[in-house]
């Protein structure tokens, strides 16, 4: 079983992604790039992928963080 500490880096790592991706764009600018757009769904896939494997002890002890929504959000993706 890998630990939680390396999917909750996968987390934070594709966290990062998505600010530096975003940080010196507009929306507009966003909604006319597709790789601006491609990277941000893939970062959020990769994101509610690893918030799965987080341990329901972890997630039971941070109920403040939205793992659901992480993990439903991957599932839309995916399946869209």
């Amino acid at each position: 079983m890998i630990d939680n500490r390396v999917w909750l880096l996968h987390i934070k790592e594709e966290a990062d992604l998505i600010i530096q991706t975003t940080a010196d764009i507009t929306a507009d600018e966003f909604y006319q790039s597709v790789a601006a757009q491609h990277i941000i769904i893939r970062a959020l896939e990769v994101i509610g992928e690893a918030a799965k494997h987080v341990s329901d002890d972890f997630r039971a002890e941070h109920p403040e963080i939205a793992w659901r929504g992480m993990c439903g959000l991957r599932d839309r993706l995916i399946y869209a």
